[in-house]
């Protein structure tokens, strides 16, 4: 059981792959048709994708690991016909080899390839086996995680799934009305598992992976296109050529460059480019071509929308620092109407005295002083003091 809660288990820690920058679909928008839920559907990613819930199915109803890398009662059989056949086989050239005196001769030298053969086949079923339970786990764990290219060639993902017997596991009417599709291995004379699937005998060691998802490029590309953003500056003739070169360098891997057009749909607007290749208007060749042109294009346009971002928060920050500015130099302003308010209020108001009245008041001070305040411009500091406080006092 630890191997199928490992797979159930991994399943749902799984994400969906991550959206690292929106601004990368605005250079890559495109109009895209409508279907299943107002969203169009590649055809052979509709298929791909029912495989995969066929095998999640079938793991969802695993309770055991033995149900789950355990063979066939056909598969059992044939393996015991194999081990039997093999074992007479051999017990009839060792025989033979025995009874012949002359090691030389061509018929003890035959003798002895047979039992070599026989134990090169032993050998050989050992290792298939292993390798095809070990690939059985693998290929449920990538299923369940959704681990493979939804842009894989769909006879091939099918011949897969027949292969580990994951096609016909809860008996589906639409499968079985044709006959089944699962296919219990048979032993070549070699050791080596076949799958008789439609009309021809496929070899297990022969049969093509499945493609993975390359979710290291289809994260490298938006982080790159993400930073060029943030950066805020724009892209040049030269800057542009360089990122073209390396993509090409990228995508130089098949496998790859199906991964961006099919598993990447959402992040890079892919849908006409599956299409194509799927009704075969596309290669491969001229869908990588098209698709690095666009991501050429959508760099130039992601730059740009930086580098307005930045001019606009720029002179945003430009206007802040001005309002900034005058808004200190109003509070200064103000700040000085109120203090010169206050001055005006602690003043000492004027007396409010005719120059008559003044001159009285000063010469009733100078009586009261015995100064002489006829001529002030002769009284001393002093006295001239004394005169001004006596009249300060007076007008309190």
């Amino acid at each position: 059981m630890a191997n199928n809660q490992l797979i159930q288990g991994a399943s749902k820690v799984n994400k969906k792959f991550l959206d690292v920058g929106k601004a990368v679909g605005e250079g890559l928008a495109m109009a895209q048709g409508g279907s299943e839920g107002g969203r169009y559907v590649n055809p052979r990613v509709a298929e791909n994708k029912a495989i995969q819930n066929r095998v999640n199915k079938y793991m969802d109803r695993m309770k055991t690991d033995l149900d789950f890398t355990g063979f066939t009662e056909a598969e059992t059989k044939n393996m015991r016909n194999f081990l039997a056949d093999k074992r007479m086989e051999y017990a009839a050239a060792a025989k033979t080899a025995a009874s012949l005196k002359d090691s030389t001769s061509p018929e003890y030298l035959e003798a002895v390839d047979i039992m070599q053969g026989v134990n090169n086949s032993f050998t050989n079923l050992a290792a298939s086996v292993q390798s095809y339970k070990k690939g059985k786990i693998e290929y449920a764990e990538g299923q369940r995680n959704g681990s493979f290219s939804e842009g894989t060639d769909p006879t091939n993902a099918s011949n897969m799934a027949y292969a580990y017997g994951f096609y016909d596991h809860d008996l589906d009417p639409n499968t079985k009305n044709v006959g089944g599709k699962d296919a219990a291995f048979n032993i070549s004379s070699n050791g080596e598992l076949t799958f008789k699937i439609g009309d021809k005998e496929v070899s297990y060691n022969s049969m093509e992976p499945l493609v993975l998802k390359d979710f290291k490029l289809g994260t490298e590309l938006l982080k790159q296109n993400e930073a060029a953003y943030s950066a805020g500056q724009k892209q040049t003739p030269s800057s542009l050529g360089l990122y073209r070169l390396q993509l090409e360098q990228a995508m130089r891997n098949p496998d790859s460059v199906q991964s961006m057009i099919f598993d990447f749909n959402d992040e890079f607007e892919t849908t006409d480019l599956q299409d194509g290749i799927t009704t075969g208007s596309l290669n491969l060749d001229q869908a990588r071509d098209i698709f690095i042109d666009r991501m050429v294009n959508s760099r130039n346009e992601v730059s740009l929308q930086g580098y307005n971002r930045k001019v606009q928060q720029s002179q945003a920050a430009y206007n802040l620092s001005q309002q900034r500015q005058l808004d200190m130099a109003k509070k200064r302003q103000d700040l000085r109407n109120a203090n010169k308010v206050n001055t005006q209020k602690t003043k000492k108001p004027s007396s409010g005295m005719s120059k008559a009245d003044k001159e009285a008041l000063i010469a009733a001070a100078g009586n009261v002083l015995k100064i002489d305040t006829s001529d002030l411009s002769k009284l001393s500091k002093e006295e001239y003091d004394k005169v001004k406080k006596y009249i300060n006092e007076g007008l309190k």
